[in-house]
């Protein structure tokens, strides 16, 4: 015959994941933050600067800042060698390069609001 077992709740593990489910949550809310506010910056920073050398100078500050992230957790040691510049350079220039540049120069001609819905 086997043994009835009671279901309880597993409070211990729900009590324990909390933190985690707290930093999780309050992640994403920054990330919708910092998403949302992007159209309303790039909006006023484009009355001010080209878009085009905004675009520049934002991927300029991201690519050294992720160089640094990078090299200081050790993920350059993982890239493939030699490194295949002809196809990172290809998709930088469409997946980055042209759709930034299209996005700033859009947002001199329309709102943020539209640009965010578009």
């Amino acid at each position: 015959m086997s043994q009835r077992t009671s279901w309880r709740p597993r409070v211990a593990n729900v009590v324990a994941d909390r933190p985690a489910k707290l930093l999780a949550i309050g992640s994403l809310v920054l990330v919708m933050l910092i998403w949302g506010s992007t159209f309303v910056v790039t909006k006023s920073v484009v009355a001010e600067v080209p878009p085009l050398l905004f675009a520049l100078l934002r991927f300029t500050v991201a690519s050294v800042l992720l160089m640094i992230a990078a090299h200081a957790t050790g993920a350059l040691a993982a890239m493939p060698r030699p490194l295949p510049f002809g196809v990172l350079a290809l998709m930088g220039l469409t997946g980055v390069t042209i759709y930034f540049a299209g996005f700033n120069v859009a947002l001199v001609y329309t709102s943020a609001a539209d640009g965010a819905l578009i």
